[in-house]
C-alpha cells in the first residue's frame, strides 16, 4: 500500500455549479433561437447509511447506490463537510455524512466486466476524514458478499493514516462465483485502536460473464 499525508479535495462536490443546459435551434426561414436553463447544481450523494444496522449499510438497504459511478463524489462530499465542521464546530450534526463516514473506501477504475472464476486485482483508495491519525484494518465480510468473493485473506492491515484527508491505497483480489450483474459489497473499515467499525455502502457493480467453450 502507498500513502500520502493529505488528499486533494478537488473535484465535483455537492453544491458545485455544473453549468447550464443550452438549447439552440434554427427555424425554416433561417432565424436562430436560443434558450438556457438556470444553473445546474450538483446534488449531495445519498448512500444508504444506517448507524444502527451496519449489515444493512454494507448490503445497501435495497438502494441502487454504489460508490463508483453514481457516487463518484462521495469522498469529495465527505471531505467538504469535514472541512466545514472544522471551520464551525458548533454546527456539528451527528447524522451528517462526514460523521457517519469518517473513513471512505473508493474503488479505483474497477472492471465493468469480469470473467467467471478469474481473479481480478482491484485497487481501493481509503481516505481518513477524521481529525486524528488512525491505524486501520480493511475488511470484506464474506457473509455480506454475494456472487463475488475475496481471493485469500478477507482483511488487510493498513499503515497509520493521517487525519484531515490523509489517504492510502491498497490492492485486493476478487473472484466471481456466479454470473450476472453483481455488486461488490460487505466492506468495512475498523479502527484497530478503538475497535470502531465503519461499514461502507456497496462499492461498485460489474457484469460477470461465463467463458465460451472453444
Amino acid at each position: 500500500a502507498s500513502s500520502s499525508s493529505s488528499t486533494s479535495t478537488k473535484g465535483i462536490a455537492a453544491g458545485d455549479e455544473l453549468g447550464k443546459a443550452v438549447f439552440t435551434w434554427r427555424k425554416a426561414c433561417g432565424e436562430l433561437g436560443r434558450m438556457a436553463s438556470s444553473p445546474v447544481i450538483c446534488p449531495m450523494v445519498q448512500p444508504y447509511l444506517d448507524p444502527n444496522n451496519p449489515e444493512a449499510t454494507m448490503r445497501g438497504g435495497g438502494s441502487d447506490f454504489v460508490v463508483h459511478v453514481q457516487g463518484s463524489g462521495l469522498s469529495v462530499d465527505v471531505a467538504a463537510m469535514a472541512a466545514a465542521r472544522a471551520a464551525n464546530p458548533s454546527s456539528m450534526d451527528r447524522n451528517a455524512l462526514n460523521m457517519l463516514l469518517p473513513i471512505t473506501v473508493e474503488p479505483i477504475s474497477p472492471p465493468n466486466r469480469m470473467q467467471l472464476g478469474v481473479p481480478y486485482p482491484i485497487r481501493f483508495l481509503i481516505v481518513n476524514h477524521s481529525d486524528r491519525y488512525l491505524t486501520l484494518q480493511l475488511q470484506f465480510r464474506l457473509e455480506h458478499m454475494k456472487g463475488i468473493s475475496v481471493c485469500g485473506r478477507s482483511f488487510k492491515n493498513l499503515e497509520e493514516i493521517a487525519g484531515n484527508g490523509g489517504s492510502t491505497t491498497v490492492e485486493v483480489r476478487f473472484v466471481a462465483l456466479s454470473a450476472g450483474i453483481l455488486q461488490v459489497r460487505g466492506c468495512c473499515v475498523v479502527d484497530l485502536a478503538t475497535g470502531l467499525a465503519v461499514p461502507q455502502p456497496p462499492l461498485f457493480n460489474t457484469f460477470v460473464e461465463t467463458t465460451e467453450d472453444e
